[in-house]
């Protein structure tokens, strides 16, 4: 008993730990696909330092208190607003990271806009094989 505040310490840390990790494997993937593109790649590095503040919100934003004399945890109010970036962050950065790739990828393919049905034809026939095969690639399928 009174134990909830360095359990809910450990996890946050795990869960930092987890989500910078994930993060960066998107950079990883973005440097690949835009290795000469500095800009980019600093944009998406300067992201997850953002991550990396977004989900330490959790230890900070976050303590947790005994319910009563029991054994079990809870949130002790008030939960802070700012607290729920450690949900949003990682979400924004790897949907960010996945439009940027599946973009890049998308544009190796050739296909003509202009053409009538021309994204109709990009999304249901010859690019969604290009995509699905860059976005696979390498065992990188933690996209979908």
């Amino acid at each position: 008993m009174g134990h909830c505040m360095e359990a809910h310490n450990i996890l946050s840390s795990l869960y930092l730990i987890a989500a910078s990790s994930t993060s960066f494997l998107a950079i990883s993937r973005v440097r690949f696909l835009f290795s000469n593109d500095r800009f980019i790649t600093s944009i998406f590095i300067l992201l997850w330092a953002l991550v990396l503040g977004g989900c330490s919100t959790r230890i900070i934003g976050l303590a947790a208190e005994n319910i009563g004399p029991t054994r079990y945890c809870t949130f002790s109010d008030p939960v802070k607003l700012y607290s729920s970036a450690f949900l949003i962050a990682p979400l924004l950065y790897l949907s960010t990271a996945f439009i940027f790739s599946a973009a890049r990828l998308a544009s190796r393919c050739r296909i003509n806009f202009s053409a009538p049905n021309g994204l109709c034809h990009f999304i249901f026939a010859d690019c969604i094989s290009v995509v699905l095969a860059g976005l696979f690639e390498n065992g990188q399928g933690y996209y979908m």
